[in-house]
């Protein structure tokens, strides 16, 4: 308990009961008891009120991250749907360029 042992203990109560008399530390004792059990309270009242903000938290990253899974999945169609133009655009001006290459070779051989 706290660290102390026995005969620490038996000194703190012997100079309690010197400093503050026979008729009053019964009711410190009786005070200071209160005073710890509505600390406890407290205590568990705040760590209650942690974990139901930290359960608020995950709730709010578990919502946002099925926010980003549904606004992903068109972003990456327009994105795949861009390449796609940008690689037929690439084959048609391959295309284009090597018909115009015919054209000149068919010029020369004229």
């Amino acid at each position: 308990m706290f660290g102390i042992g026995f005969g620490e203990l038996l000194l703190v109560l012997v100079l309690a009961l010197l400093v503050f008399g026979p008729e009053k530390l019964p009711k410190i004792a009786s005070d200071l008891g209160k005073a710890y059990f509505d600390l406890r309270k407290t205590m568990e009242d705040v760590k209650k009120d942690i974990k139901e903000d930290f359960k608020d938290v995950d709730d709010i990253k578990n919502v946002q991250n099925e926010l980003n899974k549904v606004i992903s999945k068109p972003v990456d169609y327009i994105i795949s749907q861009e390449t796609d133009e940008e690689e037929s655009k690439d084959e048609k001006e391959t295309v284009n360029s090597d018909n115009k290459g015919d054209e000149d070779n068919g010029r020369e051989s004229q």
